[in-house]
């Protein structure tokens, strides 16, 4: 389950490691040639063409460092002029607004988008803005009936709510709004519902509205709020209202969610335009909440720093916490109190780990003896006890990764009572969205309450109807997958003949990476010297091997233990590596780490 045979290019990579078979990833010659004329390096060149198909050098160069000025025009998103005209007269006519975020990174980083300009760029007195975000396990997904009953609670009530990263599928609740005299305006990014946006929304700004003229369907929640306040501060400039400051400030928090929410960065220019002003400007930034996170990246910001160190712990506050934490750490302007917000951050991200490390095991444990039965088109796996919805989504991926198969991760909610909650995570070439609103429409009976993108999505249910539903899933997935091959794992070629610091640097110049654009994952043939301990009882191991006739060299394999031992790793072997090259601070390192990610082996001496 774990890999795939086939033809392979490049190396002939055995089974014997972790991922099964490796296939060198594809070239595309035209796009070689272009990015070689757009004046990319022959390896900067190579690893693009393994990653975008683009024959024309002009467009590479705007793909690769896009200006504001190659972004489509944020006027297209459907809706938006109704909605800044709304916010708008709010701010002028000291409405209270509140803000109804999403629990995840994305969410977080749209409410502080939306805080930090209307408090900051726009003036309105901070106790007209109030932020509302749902708990992950006690209010489920969306805007439900909770965070509506949290928001007409509210003293003086609001007369504005504009949501952060979610909405357009909460019509009824909207519409329970509206009922009380609140006014809503969506901005979101998720699927829109079959039975259309919400019909009592001021409005509904969402370029996957199959309505719009935006082009971009890729972008993150926190860059739809930002298109919003942009053209907020537009409308305010032309009615004569003073505006401080720029909407570009808040691109730092827009960027974050963007690298979080996993959204394209291979082909859209918006989603690269948005990641690298983030890091660009968190480099330079007064904001406390960098400084406090600074501890943790070494005072590095790039889209490695933000992926592993940072993004980890905002999204940490609603696993473990409560998301509020998170926004109140972006959003202090106090270097004391960002200090503390990032502290329990941390915390919160300690916790997580241990959680998620023991809920992985258990998880596979339990997908083993799924599939030992025999192959299986999809995964479920249930936590009738001792679960923990907030690391759901985190344990399907690593399953996903494992087995290959998209798999759905549940546990029981803490609200209704009996009914259980799940995050799924699918495979390329698998429509997870899709797959759940053909399982709705054949099995009302399942009583589903969900929502997502195409590769992952958030699932409630009633617990009595889980077998049900896992016999269902495993049909939809099955007829999803027909005729839709699984990809093998894919590196970029040996780095043989680079210098490390030289091959990193040309590295670097293409960042951001993510989705649609993964970082550079290289393999090449070596003698195997040293497979130790990190340090004794660790995990981890550290490689010590030739490349290629070269002088020794040190890798570090994360958790590579297990692995290493099934694989019989000895002194001697000849044995294919396939790692990552990442920047090393440490004073006394080369300035670059190996890191790998599979060892297989070609002959035993």
């Amino acid at each position: 389950m774990r890999g795939w045979a086939g033809k392979q290019s490049g190396h002939e990579h055995g089974a014997r490691g972790m991922k099964g078979h490796w296939q060198q990833r594809k070239v595309d010659e035209a796009t070689l040639a272009a990015a070689g004329r757009a004046g990319l390096s022959t390896l900067q060149a190579k690893l693009f063409a393994g990653r975008v198909t683009e024959a024309d050098p002009e467009r590479i160069q705007r793909l690769l460092r896009p200006r504001l000025s190659d972004l489509p025009p944020i006027g297209s998103l459907p809706d938006i002029e109704p909605a800044a005209l709304r916010i708008a007269q709010a701010v002028m006519g000291d409405d209270v607004i509140a803000i109804a975020a999403d629990f995840d990174a994305d969410g977080a980083s749209a409410a502080a988008v939306l805080w930090s300009l209307l408090v900051g760029a726009m003036g309105v007195a901070k106790e007209r803005v109030h932020v509302v975000i749902a708990h992950r396990l006690a209010d489920g997904y969306g805007v439900s009936d909770n965070v509506v009953g949290k928001i007409l609670a509210i003293d003086p009530r609001p007369d504005l709510v504009i949501t952060a990263d979610q909405g357009s599928a909460d019509g009824p609740r909207i519409t329970r709004m509206k009922e009380a005299g609140i006014d809503v305006v969506v901005t979101d990014h998720h699927l829109i519902p079959e039975e259309g946006i919400p019909r009592d929304a001021v409005a509904c700004v969402n370029p996957a509205r199959a309505d719009g003229a935006y082009p971009d369907k890729t972008i993150a929640g926190c860059m739809v709020a930002w298109c919003v306040m942009a053209m907020t501060m537009k409308a305010l400039r032309d009615r004569g209202v003073a505006v401080a400051g720029s909407a570009m400030d808040a691109l730092q928090y827009a960027g974050l969610g963007t690298l979080a929410d996993c959204v394209d960065l291979g082909r859209s220019r918006v989603n690269r335009f948005a990641v690298q002003c983030a890091i660009e400007r968190m480099r330079g930034s007064a904001l406390p909440v960098w400084k406090a996170m600074a501890r943790f990246t070494r005072g590095r910001f790039d889209s490695q720093a933000l992926a592993f160190q940072i993004c980890p712990r905002i999204n940490a506050a609603s696993r473990v916490r409560h998301a509020d934490q998170a926004v109140a750490a972006l959003c202090s302007m106090d270097e004391s109190a960002a200090n503390a917000w990032v502290d329990a951050l941390d915390v919160a991200n300690t916790e997580r780990r241990a959680i998620q490390a023991e809920l992985l095991e258990r998880a596979i444990e339990m997908a083993d003896e799924s599939v030992a039965g025999g192959a299986v088109a999809a995964l479920c796996i249930t936590f009738y006890a001792s679960g923990h919805a907030g690391v759901h989504g985190i344990v399907a991926s690593k399953l996903v990764e494992r087995y290959g198969v998209p798999t759905i991760c549940l546990s029981m909610a803490e609200e209704p009572e009996g009914w259980m909650t799940g995050s799924v995570r699918s495979v390329e070439g698998i429509h997870i969205k899709a797959v759940l609103d053909r399982m709705a429409a054949d099995h009302p009976e399942l009583g589903m309450r969900y929502g997502g993108h195409a590769m992952a999505a958030g699932v409630r249910l009633p617990m009595e109807r889980v077998p049900a539903f896992d016999v269902a899933w495993q049909e939809a997935v099955a007829a999803a997958a027909a005729g839709v091959a699984r990809p093998a794992p894919v590196h970029d070629g040996s780095l043989a003949g680079h210098d490390p610091l030289a091959a990193l640097a040309e590295i670097e110049g293409l960042e951001p990476f993510g989705k649609g654009f993964p970082a550079p994952v290289f393999c090449d043939t070596a003698r195997l010297d040293q497979c130790v301990p990190m340090k004794p009882g660790s995990a981890h191991r550290v490689i010590h091997a030739r490349i290629q006739g070269t002088a020794p060299a040190r890798m570090v394999w994360f958790n590579g233990a297990a692995e290493a031992s099934a694989t019989d790793l000895a002194s001697g072997q000849h044995v294919w590596i396939v790692y990552e090259l990442v920047r090393d601070d440490y004073a006394r390192g080369p300035g670059f780490e190996r890191i790998v990610r599979d060892v297989g082996v070609i002959s035993r001496r």
